[in-house]
């Protein structure tokens, strides 16, 4: 009776970008040589490196003197978690959420979940908001973080007018609006 030892039926394996190998398979006779086979090809080794599940056939030819003889087993390579680590923000009132850090990744790209270039970091205080990484490849999983944003008061420059001299006429501030204040009255008195 021929017979494959050596494997098993199950192996698992966490994706982190070196080859999960199976080593060690024995044969009961040497009057053939073992044949491996991964989701059907015939290959030199069982040596897998990617997210997925794998279907391993070990073959153990027909001989002279021997029938045949198969060991099946399956390999299920996890993704990964990404190692980036989005940390707590800090912003000022009217800030821009585009302009925070997101970690830089050679893995995939962070982003800001339901936000655009217009989105602000909210009111002053401490705002929450969620961070998405969408992995490159297929051998890492997507992930959802909630950021924590301190949020400062902004300080708003005070508006400084040039001194005027008399002219007998209406005399203006020449002030114009600003990100922080807008100018409501710009018409100044005169002495009669």
């Amino acid at each position: 009776q021929a017979s494959i030892t050596g494997l098993n039926t199950t192996y698992t394996h966490t994706y982190n970008g070196v080859a999960f190998t199976i080593t060690g398979i024995g044969r009961s006779h040497n009057e053939s040589n073992l044949v491996y086979k991964v989701n059907g090809e015939v290959v030199t080794s069982i040596s897998v490196i990617d997210a997925g599940t794998y279907t391993v056939e070990v073959i153990l030819p027909e001989s002279d003197n021997y029938l045949e003889a198969t060991a099946t087993a399956t390999i299920t390579v996890n993704k990964a978690e990404t190692p980036d680590v989005v940390t707590t923000q800090s912003a000022t009132y009217l800030d821009k959420l585009s302009t925070l850090t997101l970690p830089t990744s050679t893995i995939g790209t962070w982003s800001w979940k339901n936000a655009d270039e217009n989105t602000t970091v909210g009111n002053a205080g401490i705002n929450t908001f969620i961070a998405v990484f969408t992995p490159s490849t297929g051998n890492y999983n997507a992930k959802e973080v909630e950021v924590t944003v301190n949020v400062a008061k902004k300080a708003i420059s005070v508006p400084t007018v040039a001194d005027k001299i008399y002219n007998n006429t209406n005399q203006l501030s020449g002030l114009t609006d600003t990100a922080d204040y807008n100018v409501t009255s710009d018409i100044g008195g005169k002495i009669v």
